[in-house]
């Protein structure tokens, strides 16, 4: 009886043990197992160890998750050594080490501990903590021989550390998975850089991608975040002799948070919602472009609310700037000036609130202060920056820079600052600045009284100085020995400004065209005489004036071919038997283009003021016509006809390169390519093992697929070919079975020839019997790329749609999740979708861009024009590259990402030009209803004005999809609601909005307000003056804050907008003083230099009236000075006579010894002694010669002088002196 109830005690035993919930605790002992559906859970029911699957993955895996969240794994421990089967086996080896056993009991994972090592009494136990360690210990001595702690997979939870022991040289980091179904170790890497000052890195295998910034003492530079959720957790961050780590512990053991490294590379810190059942994400990097490392290259700063995120720092400016002009800033920023190795000649300007520039080879001393930082900073010649260690309290220790400043990114509301050493000269201006602004902040009452007081003064000693200066004016138009003196004092830079730098059409005493306007004017008129003076009228010859003026048109012709050489025009003014060309209209305007076709051989590509008589003929166009040909027939060899008929033969062979017909099948080795060798069709190769496509792509690149005709109907061999029968394209397999792609129709009914070309634009078309006729073509059916002409819309009549949509992998053409269409619901819009959910929403079209993408202003007008189509018929929207642009492609990526990529030629690499979406603000529905994103913000969500939270406990976990709620009902009685104006915003979804395009801003306002259901509304369309209205009578969702962007009214109860108004009549009235004081200097300051101008234009004025005033003077607008001659003259002095050459030749066809040889010629010719003046034959020869010697020239005539009446001549200036023409 004994015997049997000992078998049945022991039988319980053993299937109790056997058992699940003898298994539901937290400790392994020795003899022990975990097996396929056992596992070990802490006590505390936070984390569970067990055999798992990720995702569709067959292989079998150990690890550890949260047990609200089974699918959230949090460690692997084979995670490289996959269990191939369904059994597997958990359990502690002899020696004390953790055993992974598959169904053969071949070991697949261990820990690789040994506790016979340590003590021959072996007493091991594996726990798995509350905290998710998982720990094997000894149980007589307590100590842990190995932790999950010490080897984490791809999670980073409380408790757990990131860094390095100093002394073991021991690194604890996170990898990524593979993919979500792969939790081998993938290619990023997120560890501590322990050289110089400590920071975070997330690596791409052996390159940064993302950097944290360095730690200073509060957070890591970049990681603002980190301060408003400090309530909830306690960062742990050791810096000694012995370590340098990172960790976190919650503040509530209520509260789960992971930092986890994705398989995309994308750091997050999540907080499990317990209510919403799913994880909230508090922080992610990188989030916006500026976060990957080195966007704006050495010395560069990233801003990533801007639209050209890249600038440089103060006293730098870019590298090179035709890649920063292509967005391509890899390349950085220079000094404009060199800085010296002395205290006096440099100095640092504070850079504030930015990431710190990577300090891997920076210098750190935490043992001294900023003062001493910024001395031992100045004194070093190699130093280039520097900035405090720990900013906490006044802020202490050192970190300088010695290498370039790379990585910088502006953090708004960061309290980090940089200290940039520069040349003081780079600091003049910004201290000056300062102090005005200091000086106007502090005395602004005082300096307001004075102000008026001043004016008055003024005023009275302005009215005194006029009445003797008429005065004088008066005495000294009675002299009739006054001898013009010296000239007025005007620096350079005065005059060059006054004139547009010499501009014929700001010639000061001269307007429009001056003289050559005149010539023609009284030649077309045949009234010559005009352009004498009275004093000469009786002395000149009109057949002599006449021959001058003929010579002088044509000297300035618009062709260079009408255009007389100097030696022709000595000879038509020595002679009178020379017979001189009928004139046609001078070159009195600038023209860009072809000339007439009587005159023109050349195509100009630009036109100066210089070009008039250096003429640089282009090699682009070449107009030749019926005659011509004749001519050149006459005169053509056999043997030339032969060769151009050759090249002829040669053109209709690249002819047919890109065009095919029915008769013709193109096989894999052989290739369409586009008559301007832009594009190739033929077949290609993805994935292993490799399925065939047929596609397009760029000939410059032959990787960048832009277009597959069979992306879901791969090949599996390369024996196929690709033919055109009469109703369809076709593909033929190796088996020769026929698979038709793409079915087209003709207008004629009979059986017709079609023929297929591929164009330049990349479109490869199918056309009829009339070449002409399009009957089908790959515009209509893109892939993932968008080029230009491609459309992205609708077709309302048909409703055929045309969108891109994403490949499955960068192996894998197939078609993707993600999709790239037009929402034409409300106001048009392009929509991103993951399937069939709404990723993102790119705004409404307000009539010259997207409300959410400002940046397409930033390059619309230089290098592509968008093209958006609204009618009955269609809805769309493309672009188009402008003349002479790069070339340009939209591509929408497997991971969903929509970028531009230009072609950057110089280094034949693809630039990434914009991407969308750029941060979590794009994120469809991120803030919910009537909520705003500000991506500078932390946290980024916030309620409009006159809302609040609906579900504060849920804000606060960043669960903000719930939205805000109104704080005061809108009431219906008259006059009780009102508008509050939200400035610069991407305008709320307009699914549901009502469009009226015929009313004005101001209508729409009382549209809404007398609509009980409107709750708010914008102008519908902002080019030009603005028009059209919509308004919002559902929810209020996906609003952000952009850079020049729309405005928004919300209807609020009044009380709401007494409110909100409160808060600005404070705000204004703190800064009435400031900003009085501002515009009282700012006036000061402009009136004293107006007056400084206007006593310069007095003194000009007084010379002039004593012109007009003289009553021995006949001549009543004789200019004072030529400023051309002034300018030359100075020049010629300096020796920088080049700097007289226009822009757009200066680096053409000019020598240096020729424009100062004509220079110093025309100094000669304008001397103020008759004698010192050569004649035209002498010129001439002076031209012609270049060893002819030449006088060097006196200070030429620069005033004038009055002369009595008789001997005064105004054309003696006009003979012998330089005009502009």
């Amino acid at each position: 009886m004994k015997t049997q109830l000992h078998k049945q005690l022991i039988i319980a035993l053993f299937l109790f043990a056997s058992s699940p919930l003898a298994w539901s605790m937290d400790t392994l002992l020795p003899g022990q197992n975990i097996t396929t559906g056992r596992s070990l859970i802490s006590s505390n029911n936070t984390f569970e160890l067990g055999f798992f699957r990720p995702g569709s993955s067959p292989d079998l895996f150990i690890g550890i998750w949260f047990s609200a969240s089974p699918e959230t794994v949090v460690w692997v421990a084979n995670r490289d050594s996959p269990l191939n089967n369904s059994m597997g086996i958990l359990t502690i080896h002899s020696n004390g080490s953790l055993v992974l056993y598959d169904s053969l009991e071949r070991v697949v994972w261990s820990s690789s501990t040994n506790l016979t090592s340590i003590t021959n009494d072996i007493r091991p136990l594996l726990q798995l903590n509350d905290s998710g360690n998982l720990v094997l210990k000894d149980q007589t001595s307590n100590t842990i021989v190995w932790q999950s702690f010490d080897h984490p997979t791809n999670s980073l939870i409380a408790g757990m550390k990131l860094g390095k022991n100093l002394t073991t040289g021991f690194e604890t980091v996170l990898s990524s998975w593979k993919s979500s179904s792969d939790p081998s170790e993938g290619k990023y890497m997120y560890k501590m850089d322990t050289e110089g000052a400590p920071e975070i890195i997330v690596w791409d295998r052996d390159q940064i991608r993302f950097r944290t910034g360095m730690w200073n003492g509060l957070y890591f530079s970049e990681t603002l975040q980190m301060l408003t959720y400090s309530d909830m957790f306690t960062f742990l961050f050791v810096q000694d002799k012995d370590e340098v780590s990172y960790g976190f512990e919650a503040k509530s053991t209520s509260i789960l948070s992971r930092i986890f490294l994705n398989d995309a590379g994308i750091m997050q810190r999540l907080v499990w919602d317990p209510d919403q059942q799913n994880w909230n994400e508090f922080w992610s990097g990188p989030k916006d472009e500026c976060d990957y490392y080195g966007k704006c290259g050495a010395f560069g700063i990233c801003q990533p609310n801007t639209m050209t995120i890249c600038s440089c720092l103060r006293g730098f400016e870019a590298a090179t700037q035709t890649e920063w002009n292509m967005r391509d800033y890899s390349g950085g920023c220079k000094r404009r000036t060199p800085v010296g190795c002395t205290g006096n000649s440099d100095g640092f300007y504070a850079l504030k609130g930015v990431k710190l520039p990577y300090s891997h080879n920076a210098t750190v001393d935490t043992n001294i202060s900023v003062e001493e930082c910024r001395t031992r900073c100045l004194m070093n010649c190699s130093c280039l920056a520097y900035s405090p260690s720990d900013i906490r309290g006044k802020g202490s220790g050192c970190v300088m820079w010695n290498t370039a400043l790379v990585d910088i990114k502006d953090v708004n509301g960061g309290l980090d600052i940089l200290h940039v050493k520069v040349s003081k000269s780079e600091l003049g201006t910004s201290n000056k600045r300062k102090l005005a602004i200091i000086i106007g902040t502090i005395t602004s009452i005082v300096i307001s009284v004075l102000i008026i007081c001043l004016f008055g003064y003024l005023l009275k000693r302005k009215k005194m100085r006029s009445a003797k200066q008429d005065k004088t004016e008066k005495s000294l138009a009675q002299n009739d020995s006054f001898k013009g003196t010296d000239l007025p004092l005007f620096d350079m830079e005065t005059i060059l400004q006054a004139t547009d730098n010499f501009s014929i059409t700001n010639e000061v005493g001269q307007g429009g065209f001056g003289i050559v306007y005149k010539a023609w004017k009284f030649w077309e008129e045949e009234n010559i005489l005009k352009l004498l003076d009275e004093a000469v009228e009786s002395s000149v010859l009109t057949t002599e004036l006449s021959r001058c003026i003929h010579v002088g048109l044509l000297c300035v012709q618009e062709c260079p071919n009408d255009r007389p050489s100097m030696s022709s025009v000595f000879m038509m003014l020595s002679s009178d038997n020379v017979e001189l060309p009928a004139p046609k209209k001078p070159l009195i305007c600038r023209s860009i283009g072809v000339f007439a076709t009587d005159s023109n051989f050349y195509e100009y590509d630009s036109i100066s003021v210089d070009q008039l008589t250096i003429t640089k003929p282009p090699l682009k166009k070449i107009s030749i016509h019926p005659p011509t040909i004749k001519k050149m027939w006459n005169k053509t060899s056999f043997k030339q006809f032969v060769t151009v008929l050759l090249l002829f033969s040669l053109l209709l062979v690249s002819y047919s390169l890109d065009t095919t017909d029915k008769t013709k099948k193109l096989v894999n080795d052989q290739t369409l390519v586009s008559s301007q060798d832009q594009f190739v069709l033929g077949f290609f190769n993805r994935g292993t093992p490799a399925k065939w496509y047929v596609g397009i792509w760029y000939n410059v690149t032959p990787d960048i697929v832009v277009w597959i005709a069979n992306r879901d109907y791969p090949l599996n061999d390369s024996s196929s070919t690709l033919a055109v029968s009469d109703r369809a394209i076709v593909l033929i397999d190796s088996s020769q079975n026929t698979k038709p792609l793409f079915p087209f129709s003709s207008s004629v009914d009979k059986a017709f020839d079609p023929i297929m070309q591929l164009l330049d634009s990349g479109n490869l078309v199918i056309k009829g019997p009339n070449r002409d006729e399009i009957l089908w073509q790959s515009f209509d059916y893109p892939s993932n790329t968008m080029l230009p002409g491609i459309k992205i819309g609708k077709n309302l009549t048909s409703g055929f749609e045309w969108y891109i949509s994403s490949w499955k992998s960068s192996n894998d053409p197939s078609t993707g999740n993600y999709h790239y269409k037009m929402d034409t619901l409300g106001l048009p819009e392009i929509v991103l979708w993951n399937d069939d959910r709404i990723e993102f929403k790119s705004g409404a079209w307000d009539g010259l861009r997207f409300s959410g993408l400002p940046e397409m202003a930033t390059y619309s007008t230089k290098m592509v024009t968008f093209n958006f189509i609204s009618t009955t018929d269609e809805i769309s929207y493309s672009f188009e590259a402008d003349l002479g642009a790069p070339l340009l492609r939209v591509v929408l990526n497997e991971t969903g990402v929509l970028q531009r990529m230009i072609w950057y030629q110089t280094s034949k690499t693809w630039i990434e030009f914009w991407s969308w979406p750029t941060d979590l603000c794009d994120d469809y529905r991120t803030c919910g209803p009537f909520g705003i994103c500000n991506v500078n913000e932390h946290p980024i969500c916030d309620c409009l004005p006159g809302f609040k939270a609906k579900s504060p406990s849920e804000w606060s976990m960043r669960n903000t999809s719930g939205g805000c709620e109104r704080k005061t009902p809108l009431s219906y009685r008259a006059n009780s609601n009102g508008f509050q104006l939200v400035k610069s915003v991407k305008l709320p979804d307009t699914e549901s909005a009502t469009v009226d395009a015929s009313i004005s801003i101001k209508e729409c306002k009382h549209r809404c307000l007398a609509n009980r259901s409107c709750l708010a509304y914008s102008l519908f369309n902002i080019s030009g003056a603005g028009s059209g209205c919509i308004t919002w009578d559902k929810d209020l969702v996906d609003i952000r804050y952009v850079e020049n962007g729309q405005d928004l009214y919300i209807k609020l109860d009044k009380s709401d907008l007494a409110a909100t108004g409160k808060k600005k009549i404070q705000l204004i009235i703190g800064m009435i003083g400031t900003s009085t004081a501002l515009i009282s200097v700012i006036v000061l300051l402009i009136y004293l230099r107006q007056r400084k101008k206007n006593i310069g234009v007095a003194h000009l004025g007084l010379t002039k009236t004593n012109y007009k005033d003289s009553g021995s003077l006949r001549n009543t607008e004789l200019p004072i000075y030529d400023l051309e001659t002034v300018m030359a003259w100075q020049l010629w002095q300096e020796g920088r006579i080049t700097n007289l050459v226009d822009e757009a030749i200066e680096s053409s066809t000019c020598v240096a010894s020729e424009i100062a040889r004509f220079v110093h010629v025309g100094l000669l010719c304008v001397q103020e002694c008759a004698d010192d003046r050569p004649t035209m034959s002498t010129v001439v020869s002076m031209l012609s010669n270049e060893g002819c010697s030449l006088p060097e020239p006196k200070k030429p005539v620069l005033s004038t002088k009055i002369t009595p009446e008789g001997l005064y001549s105004a054309n003696e200036l006009t003979v012998t002196g330089l005009e502009g023409r």
